[in-house]
């Protein structure tokens, strides 16, 4: 059943009087989920905590990569108690590595940045049914000479 508002939301639709997309509850979690975690915390003007920390520790540098890590796993899941209530028994992983692109041409360039797998799985509270959402971010920009 699709009861949920899409974003992002399209205001000029709505003083046109058009009908906003809707979606899913699955996919308006997975979305807001997004939206936490691409939004740096005080971005957000209605809401200044709204946001994920990973952005003011992005070009931190790891002396160890598993503290950063710990810290990260830990501080996205209180985030998701606090602004995603629709979901209970959240479980946050994050799988870091690193990642080399390929200029226009296909060459492997020197640009490699880190990548971020983050999987969270919970309960949705409404049903009960199991969730499922999985991002990968890519932060920390590496130039070699």
């Amino acid at each position: 059943m699709k009861d949920y508002l899409t974003q992002p939301i399209d205001f000029g639709g709505l003083t046109r009087g058009e009908e906003h997309t809707k979606c899913s509850l699955q996919q308006s979690i997975a979305q807001r989920i997004h939206l936490f975690l691409v939004t740096t915390r005080g971005e957000f003007r209605t809401d200044p905590d709204f946001g994920c920390i990973i952005w003011e520790h992005d070009f931190e540098n790891m002396p160890n990569i598993n503290t950063w890590k710990d810290k990260m796993m830990v501080t996205i899941k209180e985030g998701l108690k606090q602004f995603e209530t629709r979901l209970m028994n959240q479980e946050v992983s994050l799988v870091i590595s690193q990642e080399e692109f390929a200029d226009e041409k296909g060459n492997a360039s020197r640009r490699i940045k880190r990548r971020l797998d983050i999987r969270v799985k919970a309960n949705m509270k409404k049903t009960n049914e199991a969730f499922l959402f999985e991002e990968t971010l890519y932060i920390s920009p590496v130039w070699l000479d």
